[in-house]
């Protein structure tokens, strides 16, 4: 398999983009509706990785980004170009989201303490009550799906 190149870099307009006839990752509701709020508060700030073939834009990788964006109302989304063949789409297709690793769960309660102490994110939050609760003033603990993933 040759060595994916990329064409280019730009901004593709949200209706000219289609999805993949077949996405083998799934998303569940609750984590669609916090990438969902995540893009409504933060923006669309990774990039979808997309082919062009016969003038027709596909997605390759950012199926259910593409998605919130559309839900979100954004007219345009940043975009990778690169020139694949069939085969090599598929393959991407099935080894993007494998390729992002598992979180360490220690590091993101760190990082969400951290967020909590300057204020970026309220105590009772936790985007949108999802990955933290407050047992306690200054004792805030995973949420059970997050601490068993």
């Amino acid at each position: 398999m040759k060595q994916l190149e990329i064409v280019d870099l730009a901004r593709f307009a949200v209706g000219d983009i289609c999805e993949a006839e077949v996405n083998p990752n799934v998303m569940e509701p609750e984590q669609y509706g916090m990438l969902v709020e995540a893009i409504r508060k933060v923006g669309f700030l990774q990039p979808l990785l997309v082919r062009r073939t016969n003038g027709t834009v596909t997605c390759i990788d950012g199926h259910h980004r593409l998605r919130a964006a559309r839900e979100v109302g954004l007219k345009t989304v940043p975009c990778v170009t690169v020139d694949a063949g069939d085969d090599q789409v598929t393959a991407l297709r099935l080894g993007m989201n494998r390729l992002r690793g598992e979180l360490n769960l220690a590091l993101v309660a760190k990082d969400i303490f951290a967020l909590v102490e300057t204020g970026w994110l309220r105590r009772d939050h936790g985007a949108s009550g999802r990955l933290f609760r407050t047992i306690r003033p200054g004792l805030v603990v995973l949420d059970r799906k997050v601490r068993d993933a």
